[in-house]
């Protein structure tokens, strides 16, 4: 037990059902419970990519990042051309580096 008379518990990933109670001077009771999800398992994100690579032709991401994603969730793979400031999505992973060409109409 802790000074204040709290009680400690060392919780490790999954759902649980966490609550209080209390009692008062005057013998009220009051208590609530919630189920919560603890998530302590890390995430981890590689690149065999350096800075200043120049990319040509369809890259396909999957192959130039590592992803460890324990929980399922769904990766997305982004890109800025502006330093971070927006961000585009990818999809799918695999892109083109070409840009689409312009052609002038004749009249």
């Amino acid at each position: 037990m802790g000074k204040d008379g709290s009680q400690n518990a060392l919780i490790t990933h999954g759902s649980f059902i966490l609550g209080v109670k209390t009692t008062d001077d005057g013998g009220d009771l009051g208590a609530v419970d919630e189920t919560v999800q603890i998530n302590n398992q890390k995430l981890s994100v590689s690149t065999s990519l350096t800075a200043g690579q120049a990319l040509s032709g369809t890259v396909d991401l999957t192959s130039k990042f590592t992803v460890q994603n324990n929980d399922g969730n769904e990766i997305v793979y982004e890109y800025s051309t502006d330093g971070g400031s927006s961000w585009s999505t990818v999809s799918p992973p695999s892109r083109s580096t070409r840009r689409p060409s312009t052609r002038r109409r004749s009249s």
